[in-house]
């Protein structure tokens, strides 16, 4: 990975309180902190990789820039990676701010996989909980964060709202 380029997370960035809860690409929250917690994963800024490209990880990463949120999530939480030794040089170039980026995994968990009523929708990827857009103000969401509804996974043995719907016609 080449070296940092920001040194303050960008504004679509994962790590920010303001992030649209669940945009964390394929992984789920709990693999986010994993990566980033045990694993001490180098993590690209999310804005210079295509994910839909199936071999991004060869094409793509090894020129992306880092994830300045990352970096700043581990110094706000006193994390210091004890194997990966470009991750703790670069983590020397950004500044704490607790104010604008989590403090703890906690907090990252549960904003992206939890209802959150700031944006009053649930998590897609927070498996339990199906995303619905109950009430938005789309003020609050980033610019050019993409806004859809994913309809809510059938339970098995359970009959859905649509099927309740036809039945009572």
């Amino acid at each position: 990975m080449p070296e940092l380029q920001h040194t303050s997370p960008c504004d679509r960035c994962p790590f920010r309180r303001t992030s649209a809860p669940g945009w964390l690409g394929a992984s789920t929250p709990e693999e986010f902190m994993h990566q980033t917690n045990q694993q001490e994963a180098d993590m690209p800024c999310h804005m210079a990789i295509d994910y839909e490209d199936p071999q991004w990880e060869t094409r793509q990463l090894p020129t992306a820039p880092r994830c300045a949120g990352s970096l700043v999530f581990l110094k706000n939480s006193c994390k210091r990676p004890r194997h990966n030794h470009a991750l703790l040089e670069a983590m020397g170039a950004v500044e704490a701010d607790t104010d604008n980026v989590f403090n703890f995994s906690h907090e990252f968990l549960e904003h992206h996989t939890r209802l959150n009523p700031r944006y009053g929708f649930s998590s897609p990827t927070g498996g339990q909980y199906p995303c619905s857009l109950v009430k938005i103000d789309k003020n609050d969401i980033p610019e050019g964060t993409r806004i859809f509804e994913i309809p809510p996974r059938p339970v098995p043995g359970n009959e859905t709202n649509k099927d309740k719907a036809q039945d009572n016609e």
